[in-house]
């Protein structure tokens, strides 16, 4: 009886592990590098880049960079809205 229920245990372990691992997939799988060009712009708690292919809210070190038309490279991913997030790993000022 010991031996079954060890057994359980086990297995309920090995679900829960194998569901969050699955939950994490689509945030892993749609982000892509991509570079954008666009205004920064604050708009309520988020600091976005307006771009000809549409809204981004962009993470990172990006303060400096409100009312700049700017080149920014990162991943991007979709939140739960479905709105464009992009990790910024390189953002700098254009003419």
């Amino acid at each position: 009886m010991f031996q079954h229920k060890r057994s359980r245990v086990w297995l309920i372990a090995g679900l829960v592990i194998l569901i969050a691992g699955v939950a994490l997939v689509p945030a892993i799988v749609f982000a892509e590098a991509k570079t954008i060009t666009g205004t920064v712009a604050a708009q309520g708690d988020d600091i976005v880049i307006k771009a000809e292919d549409g809204l981004y809210i962009l993470e990172g070190e990006v303060e400096d960079m409100v009312g700049k038309k700017v080149k920014a490279t990162g991943e991007v991913s979709k939140n739960e809205a479905g709105n464009m997030v992009m990790e910024v790993t390189e953002i700098a000022p254009v003419e």
